[in-house]
């Protein structure tokens, strides 16, 4: 798979790229590299094109119905929060563990919104 091993030169792995790239079976990157994922480990930033590894139109299908799960719970927390009775009359720790609930599904939101974004052939 095609890669750039960013900031390596500034660890003690420099002088092991070839043999990195040989164990994790990477490529250089050639001349249409578009990164697509990427992954940080001992300050090395690995960025990977995984565009002939991984089915895009399945990814974004995949990416598209979990956005969709995302954005139907986060309205639905927020419309039972929106009710002024739930607040009112529901312990604490139930709003506390709603709002919880809402923020975790607007994360996610952003998340697959993000990576669907950075997907070859988007925007």
């Amino acid at each position: 798979m095609p890669a750039v091993l960013a900031d390596l030169g500034a660890t003690p792995l420099a002088g092991h790229e070839a043999s990195i790239r040989s164990l994790l079976r990477l490529a250089g990157p050639g001349e249409e590299f578009a990164p697509s994922a990427s992954v940080q480990a001992e300050g090395v930033t690995v960025q990977l094109d995984t565009a002939a590894a991984v089915d895009i139109g399945a990814e974004r299908r995949r990416l598209e119905k979990d956005l969709s799960a995302a954005r139907a719970d986060a309205a639905a927390t927020e419309r039972r929060l929106a009710t002024p009775s739930f607040v009112e009359r529901a312990p604490e720790a139930v709003v506390a563990r709603s709002r919880e609930r809402l923020a975790a599904a607007q994360a996610e939101i952003a998340r697959l919104e993000q990576r669907l974004a950075a997907l070859p052939g988007s925007g």
